[in-house]
């Protein structure tokens, strides 16, 4: 078919081409009404979940103040000195009396063995 200028002049008798019209805005959201289903529940979930994941989660602030700034520390462990010192004394020599008998009680103040 031949495209008629639209300046053409009109005979009559003849048929003529219907004015072709652009479909409206609704027309066109009409013919794609499935992808809309598709598309919009997924638009509505990430405009509501969207920042909560990006942003991540909302924390509690504390404003800044002056104070005294306290530092503790909690740990559990062995204790160990750095030198070991032995304390002690050494006698060399032979016992010469035991003042008391094997499973006989002593008290405070009494004399032990006695060294020569």
């Amino acid at each position: 078919m031949s495209a008629v200028p639209p300046d053409a002049p009109k005979v009559p008798g003849t048929l003529q081409p219907a004015p072709i019209q652009k479909p409206s805005s609704w027309r066109r959201l009409a013919a794609h009404w499935r992808w809309l289903l598709l598309v919009l529940p997924i638009l509505a979930l990430a405009i509501w979940f969207g920042p909560a994941l990006l942003l991540g989660p909302i924390l509690p602030a504390e404003t800044v103040t002056r104070g005294t700034l306290l530092r503790s520390v909690v740990a559990t462990g062995r204790v160990t000195t750095p030198l070991r010192v032995a304390i002690g004394s050494q006698i060399t020599g032979t016992v010469a009396v035991i003042p008391v008998i094997e499973g006989q009680r002593v008290t405070a103040g009494q004399l032990g063995p006695e060294a020569e």
